[in-house]
């Protein structure tokens, strides 16, 4: 096992070879002619903003996009050079600043809109068109004006135009989604923004639909392996999360009869003899508090996970299963032995989706980038 720091002995074991794989799988979906800009918003997922970036960027990505412009300002400092994109996220009143930035931002409203052009200064932008998302961008009512406002700044460049698609599972959905895109596509074009970027494939319209790949993509989770089924069996990518990790810190032995407080509604009553261990991994590691909690593997063997988690212990079943002592490796996700929990697996048993769950867990946890 590699040197943890002085933390908590329980740990995310994150494969940068699997970031390299993703990004050439990546391209060998979307094209040589299309532009990947690789989602690092969310401190890449909570993998690490910097270290997951450049590795992006060192396999060949195209640029990168982020939803704080603080994340844009570690970026440079790093060294890295790559064009970023600014997801819209900030204020109007915010334009000035982000403007000396080195980064194309995302507008997403005419009070930014306005706010960037009042600058006078020469800036590349992209804009969000709100396809049906109902969240962000500019709606179909408002192009003719929006383009016409843009057309009046000439110092504000449209790099490109911007979707997301709210739902690509609804087939039918997405076509009427990507219909209305086109149309503001050739808004813009009829007010004279040719050539400009459209980029309306995120990771599941990059698998899904190829005729939506446009020049340019936005993929997050397909370059980290988070997507879920039926989506993650579309591509031969692997996961960056290789691993959730901890070692047992307390062993105990309770006789028959013994009620263990730690039961879920009730105590734990003990009808025969018990020996339990304890890791340091709790609900304030992204996982659930409430059962079900799944199983982890020690020892070579599968240990419940008993009663009730705490915010940040998990007490384990370890009765008949030999060898287990202070400092054993316990697996939550990932392989010992001939035993496996995937990310998928513990998603299902705790009934949570792989990007909330991973996310979650990598952020809270002690990181460990590895090779593989």
């Amino acid at each position: 096992m590699n040197k943890l720091p002085l933390a908590r002995p329980t740990w995310v074991e994150i494969d940068l070879d699997a970031v390299e794989h993703n990004v050439h799988i990546t391209r060998n979906i979307a094209g040589d002619s299309v532009k990947l800009y690789g989602v690092c918003k969310a401190d890449a997922m909570g993998c690490g903003l910097i270290t997951i970036a450049q590795t992006l960027a060192d396999a060949g990505i195209d640029g990168l996009a982020v939803s704080d412009p603080t994340d844009v300002l570690k970026l440079r400092a790093a060294d890295i050079k790559v064009p970023i994109l600014l997801f819209a996220s900030t204020l109007p009143e915010q334009a000035a600043d982000i403007a000396t930035l080195d980064v194309i931002p995302v507008i997403h409203d005419f009070e930014s809109l306005e706010a960037f052009a009042r600058l006078k200064r020469s800036l590349e932008i992209f804009c969000k068109i709100d396809s049906g998302m109902g969240r962000l961008g500019f709606t179909e009512k408002n192009w003719i004006t929006a383009a016409s406002e843009l057309a009046a700044a000439p110092q504000l460049k449209l790099k490109g135009l911007y979707t997301h698609m709210s739902n690509p599972d609804d087939q039918d959905l997405t076509k009427e989604q990507a219909a209305c895109f086109e149309r503001a596509c050739k808004v813009a074009t009829s007010h004279g923004f040719a050539p400009f970027e459209q980029m309306a494939a995120s990771s599941r319209v990059l698998l899904g639909y190829p005729e939506y790949h446009y020049s340019a993509a936005d993929p997050g989770r397909l370059l980290l392996g988070m997507l879920d089924s039926p989506w993650s069996e579309m591509a031969a990518t692997r996961p960056v999360i290789r691993a959730l990790k901890s070692r047992v810190i307390q062993v105990q032995e309770h006789p028959a009869g013994v009620q263990l407080g730690i039961g879920y509604g009730k105590p734990i009553k003990s009808h025969q003899s018990m020996r339990t261990a304890v890791i340091p991994i709790g609900f304030s590691d992204g996982l659930n508090h409430a059962p079900p909690l799944g199983e982890v593997i020690v020892c070579g063997k599968r240990a419940p996970v008993l009663g009730r988690r705490s915010i940040e212990f998990s007490l384990l079943d370890i009765t008949g299963i030999p060898g287990v002592e202070v400092g054993s490796e316990v697996i939550l996700l990932g392989e010992q032995g001939n035993e496996k929990i995937t990310a998928l697996d513990l998603s299902k048993t705790l009934n949570l989706p792989t990007l909330e769950l991973l996310p979650r867990i990598a952020h809270n946890t002690t990181r460990l980038y590895v090779r593989s």
